[in-house]
């Protein structure tokens, strides 16, 4: 395998840290899985305010239950490349401004095309680049 661009903890629950040589710690430009659940509009828009807020009220609480168990399954993953004794790659500061850069132009048309279909990217974008920003800087990256 030449390369993947996935979460670490593909590399322990997927085997996929048995075939590369290195990891290169890409979370400057964020996370590679998006997981959610929908529900037809029309479908919600039948339910009773009380019952969607039982949605609601569940879906907040579990938000931070399944980032705690998704980390944890990353830091078992990179302890799995660890102990296979593959190399991490760190990026310098100069190389995560590079990527930084090559991302914003995916990152500004998806922003566009929100924009056309009246849903609200830009402060999706701005939400989710500061709570990257924040939990990298906590995690001391």
């Amino acid at each position: 395998m030449d390369a993947t661009f996935c979460p670490i903890e593909t590399l322990k629950g997927w085997k996929q840290g048995e075939v590369i040589d290195s990891v290169t710690e890409t979370s400057v430009i964020g996370y590679t899985t998006s997981m959610f659940v929908v529900m037809n509009k029309g479908v919600w828009d039948r339910l009773s305010p009380e019952l969607q807020k039982v949605f609601m009220d569940v879906s907040d609480e579990w938000v931070a239950k399944h980032g705690q168990a998704w980390d944890q399954a990353d830091r078992e993953g990179e302890a799995f490349v660890k102990e296979l004794q593959r190399e991490i790659v760190t990026l310098s500061p100069e190389e995560q401004q590079r990527w930084q850069a090559a991302v914003k132009p995916i990152l500004e048309e998806y922003v566009a095309k929100t924009a056309e279909k009246n849903l609200p990217g830009q402060q999706f974008l701005t939400d989710l680049q500061g709570l990257i920003a924040k939990y990298s800087a906590e995690a001391g990256q």
